[in-house]
């Protein structure tokens, strides 16, 4: 009898921990699993990359439409927190939102962030008037170059700093494409798919008068920065599974042709 009484214990001990540890996996599946994402972008986008419609409150480019087929193929809504550019880096680390389209190599502490495999890659280069410049200048010695307000370049900054180069400070690529054509700059560093799309949709700028320089100024791949929960270490590893996918498939070449 006291045989079968330690036999009962034990089975009703085997039972309380299966439940125990089966409903530790549906709780740790639900955590893993994001029912919902929510992506931070800045008021003014930056088109192509990032469109932000704030007026009727849509949202397109070429990352957000990656992130919105990503989330689609698993079944995940997103809805978009629209704040300053240096708010969102804080929201994200924060865990108030889950990701936001950066580069590593544009953040001050990367390692704060968890990220995505490269998406496409961002390249800034040399834009002048074929008016101006026949062929590629081989030097910006002397040259009045434009550059964005928060944008870095370390290989020009020692000519910068020695002021062999004279900058020019503007809010938009679409300003500084505008001074360079009305002949108040030599030419600008900005990135190269911005100012196509800038071109193509500003009747007002004559794209066919530009030229690019051969070597890019700078280049870093862009990415989806995500907070550091559990939910996102396990996402971004179908995020990038999937991307793989769409860039075999032909997913991605669509995505990127509808930016041409």
């Amino acid at each position: 009898m006291q045989r079968f009484q330690k036999l009962d214990r034990l089975l009703r001990f085997l039972v309380l921990l299966a439940s125990i540890l089966f409903a530790c996996a549906l709780s740790g599946h639900a955590r893993e699993t994001p029912k919902a994402l929510i992506v931070a972008v800045p008021p003014q986008g930056w088109p192509p990359y990032v469109i932000v419609d704030k007026v009727h409150f849509r949202f397109a480019g070429i990352m957000l439409d990656v992130m919105e087929e990503i989330a689609r193929v698993h079944g995940i809504p997103i809805t978009y927190a629209v704040s300053p550019e240096l708010r969102n880096s804080l929201l994200v680390k924060d865990g108030e939102v889950d990701a936001y389209p950066k580069a590593r190599e544009w953040v001050d502490n990367p390692d704060q962030y968890l990220w995505t495999d490269p998406i496409i890659v961002s390249s800034d280069v040399l834009i002048y008037r074929k008016p101006r410049f026949p062929k590629p200048p081989e030097s910006l010695i002397g040259l009045s170059i434009g550059i964005v307000h928060g944008f870095n370049y370390p290989t020009l900054q020692p000519l910068l700093d020695r002021k062999l180069i004279h900058s020019h400070k503007a809010n938009t690529t679409k300003q500084l494409l505008m001074m360079i054509q009305r002949g108040r700059l030599d030419g600008a560093i900005t990135n190269k798919t911005v100012a196509e799309w800038i071109m193509r949709n500003s009747p007002e700028i004559k794209a066919d008068t530009f030229q690019y320089g051969k070597k890019p100024i700078a280049s870093a791949p862009y990415r989806f920065a995500f907070n550091k929960n559990t939910c996102s270490q396990v996402f971004i590893k179908s995020f990038n599974r999937e991307l793989a996918t769409m860039k075999k498939d032909g997913r991605m070449a669509t995505i990127l042709l509808k930016y041409k």
